[in-house]
């Protein structure tokens, strides 16, 4: 987790692809309020247990949520989830990181039906753009708070989006959606899904088809991208269920590289980038007594290509394409010995390959061409065990996972979790320890010598603590949650070896708030803040992008039946940033943001939408030199069959 001193060593180190840098280059924490639906009694699929006896901190954002919201990616989505803080370039298709209780962005692990998203082998390390990831295509989405290495192994440091595409349901439906807006905005939605098959075997399927592209959002960027999702349940036996998952993602980008200055301050001169992402998995579930059983295999490939300008004065010119591929074979049994004692254990294998073919592009003078290829694999098996207890009104879970990385020494990433309830209250508290840990990027192991790569980095890990209270009912729910995460052994750029080593220390710790209230049948109102301190005790610098408090605001306004009205606003304090070419400036300032989003339901058929992102036209940024979009509008149309 960089300080400001160590991300402006990535600046220098990368322009756009390898040149030296440290795993976590950029970070923030965002603000996000949970929805209605996270009042009702749910189950969380991460921790398979109900939401109202959960020892994690976890926000379910149900499909209802999700299209109220009027947004269009996950990062949008989950900007108004306590305790995450969404940071981007502004550009439509630039960078999106979420950022989980003041943890670098390559410290959230992102699943889309069980299988990750992350991709290691750029300068991120890890961090996954969610403005990539639409959102028509979901069902649900969950976003734990807190490690969750125990359960899922490296990469869930500091926390998790677990994201669950669309099912086809038990009745035949479609739907198309057309929308458009300011920047040549063109957005199109075709899915169709139902039941499968008759008898025994009957199951459901979904397809869907997103595509979207826009230009000018941020000076000249332009963003293209078509994105398919199939899900595909049959039963295959009594108590047997059989699920094939597949999504593929293409896109062409052009936007500003990171620490460039971006239009205001840079050259100017744009990042081109194209690639497509492809991901499978197949998913075998079945009860036998009080015991169930899933097994899962997944697959996902991602290609990348990149060619990026110079950053003045430091950073050359950079052509880069590279490719990640990642397999999971995992098993996990659960058993109920008794109403009160519950059981759980699995086993993981993992496997991660990756191919860089790149050139940083320097003058004959200084040396000519510096080849940054690589070629990487390791496979990684796990096993892990947890345990829970229920007496009376108070929950004990018990877990640890192993983790046996290839060349590296054994991972050990325990967790104790507890939930009470006050009596017969609505009342709970809830509160959590865990250790994680998180492998090195390829970026950082791979990049050769001269580039500032390391193959001798030993895993980042962190020990983190969370207590809560929460008051939870059918109209409202209060929550206060504090927590304090301590890292060590974070990858760090030194200049004086010119080498990726391990050895910040950082130091997180804050208090969220979240508060919903149903004033009536028609009115809604969401609120939460997030008070933080990150800070590096080993160095004098800011840790960058990590605002002092955070926060959002949402109303929901059902003013008649067919009409759904909800402005939103974020907020956010002043935070530290470096760009090479502004030495001297290094903060950006706080921002107060307005949005307001409507749905009119004309028929069962018809529907229309709208929204008007930064309503008061505020003009702000996340990164010096980047200007985050003004006031735009756009409009849809959906047509629903039969």
């Amino acid at each position: 987790m960089p300080s400001g001193r160590y991300a402006f060593a990535m600046s220098l180190a990368y322009g756009g692809v390898v040149l030296a840098g440290a795993t976590a280059a950029q970070n923030a924490v965002a603000p996000d309020p949970d929805p209605p639906a996270s009042t009702v009694e749910e189950e969380i699929t991460v921790v398979d247990r109900a939401a109202d006896s959960q020892t994690t901190s976890t926000t379910i954002l149900e499909r209802e949520e999700i299209v109220r919201s009027t947004v269009r990616t996950t990062g949008e989505l989950v900007q108004f989830v306590p305790g995450v803080h969404v940071v981007g370039s502004g550009s439509r298709g630039g960078t999106a990181h979420a950022q989980v209780r003041g943890g670098d962005p390559n410290f959230t692990l992102v699943l889309l039906d069980g299988i990750p998203l992350n991709d290691p082998t750029g300068v991120q390390g890890g961090a996954l753009n969610l403005s990539t990831v639409p959102v028509r295509h979901l069902e649900r989405a969950e976003v734990v708070r807190g490690s969750s290495t125990y359960y899922f192994g490296s990469s869930a440091v500091g926390g998790v989006l677990n994201l669950t595409s669309r099912r086809g349901g038990e009745e035949n439906h479609g739907e198309v959606f057309v929308e458009a807006g300011d920047h040549s905005l063109a957005h199109g939605v075709v899915s169709v899904g139902g039941p499968a098959g008759r008898g025994d075997g009957a199951g459901d399927f979904f397809l869907g088809v997103d595509y979207e592209e826009e230009e000018g959002t941020i000076a000249l960027d332009t963003f293209d991208q078509l994105s398919m999702q199939a899900n595909v349940g049959f039963a295959v036996g009594d108590g047997a269920d059989l699920r094939l998952v597949g999504r593929f993602t293409d896109w062409t980008i052009d936007d500003y590289p990171e620490s460039s200055g971006g239009p205001v301050f840079g050259s100017g001169e744009l990042r081109h980038s194209d690639g497509e992402q492809l991901s499978g998995g197949l998913n075998l579930s079945f009860v036998r007594g009080s015991s169930s059983h899933a097994g899962s295999i997944g697959v996902s490939r991602s290609d990348t290509g990149l060619t990026s300008p110079a950053i003045f004065p430091l950073v050359p010119p950079s052509i880069e394409d590279r490719e990640y591929t990642r397999s999971q074979l995992s098993w996990v049994s659960r058993t109920q010995v008794s109403a009160r004692l519950g059981f759980s254990a699995g086993a993981q294998i993992d496997n991660e390959s990756a191919s860089n073919q790149s050139v940083l592009i320097l003058p004959p003078f200084l040396g000519g061409e510096v080849d940054g290829s690589y070629d990487l694999d390791r496979t990684t098996p796990s096993v892990f065990v947890e345990g829970s207890i229920e007496h009376r009104n108070l929950v004990v879970e018990v877990g640890t996972r192993v983790d046996d990385p290839e060349d590296l020494d054994d991972e050990w990433s325990p967790r104790l979790g507890l939930h009470y309830r006050l009596g017969n209250s609505d009342w709970q508290l809830r509160g959590g320890w865990s250790r994680a840990f998180k492998l090195p990027s390829f970026f950082a192991l791979a990049s050769p010598p001269q580039l500032g790569g390391n193959p001798d980095l030993l895993p980042e890990t962190s020990e983190g603590m969370e207590l809560g209270i929460e008051h939870r009912s059918a109209r409202s729910q209060l929550a206060v949650v504090a927590f304090r995460i301590d890292y060590e052994d974070l990858i760090d750029f030194d200049f004086d070896t010119f080498s990726n080593v391990n050895r910040s220390t950082v130091e997180a710790e804050g208090i969220e708030l979240f508060l919903y209230r149903r004033l009536s049948d028609k009115l809604e109102i969401a609120l939460n803040g997030t008070f933080q301190d990150v800070q590096d005790p080993t160095s004098p610098g800011e840790i960058l992008r990590r605002p002092d408090w955070f926060g959002s605001l949402r109303l929901d306004w059902r003013p008649i039946p067919p009409l759904r009205l909800r402005l939103d606003a974020r907020l956010a304090d002043d935070s530290a940033d470096v760009q090479l070419p502004v030495p001297d400036r290094n903060r950006v300032e706080g921002y107060e943001v307005l949005g307001l989003g409507a749905s009119f339901e004309i028929s069962r058929s018809w529907a229309v939408t709208g929204r008007v992102d930064n309503l008061t036209d505020e003009d702000y940024e996340h990164f010096i030199g980047f200007p985050q979009p003004g006031r735009s509008a756009r409009a849809g149309v959906e047509y629903r069959f039969p």
